[in-house]
């Protein structure tokens, strides 16, 4: 049981780490003004549920982290695809 947990450990510090690099990428198009009022209003809701599920005690699930992770995606996505990076 040991292995299982650490390799579960290991796979959530993992997502956490992809999701930790999005939201700075997404911080700084934010901070830069390079988002559109839209872009920059559904940055602001994954800002606001990030900082409730980030913190470091928090048991967050992979399939919640999974499903973060997409929505972050597809905001970097599209800003990206709009901004020509």
């Amino acid at each position: 049981m040991g292995d299982r947990e650490s390799s579960v450990g290991e796979t959530r510090a993992g997502v956490m780490a992809e999701l930790q690099g999005a939201m700075r990428s997404l911080a700084e198009y934010s901070e830069q003004g390079l988002m559109s009022p839209e872009q920059s209003a559904h940055y602001h809701e994954i800002r606001n549920e990030w900082d409730n599920i980030s913190g470091p005690e928090d048991d967050v699930a992979i399939a919640e982290l999974d499903n973060f992770m997409d929505r972050i995606g597809v905001l970097l996505t599209e800003f990206e695809k709009k901004n020509g990076e």
